[in-house]
């Protein structure tokens, strides 16, 4: 089996952080990402790699940080993107404010 990069989003997470260390423990290299990037630190290994990404924020900036996220490891193999928002309920009583 090939050695594989990830990059997951929203790593301060409980899911989030055991896919980390999930893959990191297979063997595999990770670039785990949170807006605030000082919540994932304890992450960090020698084939594990912290980066700041906030989804919300501009292409332009999301961009920037894909590609710091590339030149880690020279490539990305998966992403999980472990970001986002869920509401739950019957579909005529959900509703999204922002």
């Amino acid at each position: 089996m090939s050695q594989l990069v990830w990059l997951i989003t929203n790593c301060s997470s409980e899911f989030g952080e055991d896919v980390v260390l999930r893959a990191a423990a297979r063997g595999d290299r990770v670039i785990a990402t949170d807006p605030d990037p000082a919540t994932i630190e304890h992450l960090k290994g020698d084939n594990i790699y912290t980066l700041g990404l906030d989804i919300s924020e501009s292409q332009a900036d999301i961009d920037q940080a894909v590609a710091k996220a590339f030149h880690v490891f020279g490539r990305i193999d998966t992403l999980v993107n472990n970001a986002g928002d869920i509401h739950g309920g019957l579909m005529e009583h959900v509703r999204y404010t922002d």
